[in-house]
């Protein structure tokens, strides 16, 4: 079992969630951050900018999320990361599991409410209706890139106990009810957020400058579990970012974005010259067995 997946899954099936500080290491998280700022302005540049610089992150709630691949190599293995793999391999409960989200997300106080109430994440996540049984279970989480406080706009979790008495089926609960009884996900920078899509959570208000939160946010779930993604990644294949990682990915990484693993019958000479086409210092050595 990987490090943390005893007391994971028994904080999944007891509350709803777990929360794992240290999942990142300190060189893991400053890559990451160094990643992400690729991206995003750094908290001194964003409050110190005029509103119109960075008038893209103000948009909205929503307005700063960025979607995998990303430039660098640092985010992208972080979110197909082995100890993550193994995680939702435990998690979920499927020795073959597929990534269906990957983010990386950047909010600032004082610029957007960010307040939501409390809310199950399933409806635009599956077809269907979210499954405890193991092989059909959606992981979803967050790693931190910055130290999330009660200041930073934790992602405020319930606790199943606490919805016991909700009906099946219910998505929102009313503004502002059963926050009495929320636990706040704070954790250092290379924390790492799972919970449940049954599980009711919402995203926080930041407190005023220099308040910000950086995270990248995942799900995962089965092979076959098809009614269930929230992502998928072939419109991202005209990229130079899917083409990097693609050629430098390990097989585990490809499979779980769906590629086609080792001794699959997709292989054949004609295919292993076009993926080397499309994929230039790609080792395929695997898959010619």
């Amino acid at each position: 079992m990987p490090a943390g997946g005893h007391d994971a899954a028994l904080a999944l099936e007891r509350d709803g969630f777990a929360i794992l500080p240290g999942f990142l290491d300190a060189a893991e998280v400053a890559a990451g951050r160094a990643n992400l700022a690729r991206y995003f302005p750094t908290p001194e540049e964003f409050f110190a900018a005029a509103p119109e610089k960075f008038a893209w992150l103000r948009a909205g709630q929503f307005a700063g999320l960025i979607d995998f691949p990303f430039v660098d190599d640092a985010l992208n293995d972080h979110l197909t990361h082995p100890r993550l793999v193994a995680l939702a391999r435990e998690l979920v409960g499927a020795d073959d599991v597929r990534l269906v989200q990957g983010r990386a997300w950047a909010k600032y106080g004082g610029n957007v409410d960010f307040d939501q109430p409390l809310h199950r994440d399933y409806p635009n996540h599956t077809l269907a209706y979210p499954s405890a049984k193991p092989g059909l279970r959606e992981l979803i989480g967050f790693i931190y890139y910055s130290d999330v406080t009660a200041d930073s706009g934790p992602t405020c979790l319930l606790p199943h106990r606490y919805a016991s008495d909700v009906p099946v089926g219910t998505r929102h609960l009313a503004e502002g009810t059963r926050r009495q009884q929320e636990v706040q996900a704070v954790g250092p920078a290379g924390t790492v957020v799972l919970y449940s899509p049954l599980t009711f959570h919402r995203g926080s208000a930041l407190g005023p400058p220099p308040a910000y939160r950086w995270i990248t946010g995942f799900s995962y779930r089965a092979a076959g579990v098809d009614w269930t993604a929230n992502q998928c990644w072939p419109p991202a294949g005209t990229t130079d970012e899917l083409h990097r990682f693609m050629a430098r990915a390990t097989v585990e990484q490809r499979n779980v974005l769906g590629f086609p693993p080792p001794g699959h019958p997709y292989w054949d000479d004609d295919t292993r010259a076009g993926i080397a086409a499309r994929y230039p210092g790609i080792d395929l050595s695997p898959y010619r067995q």
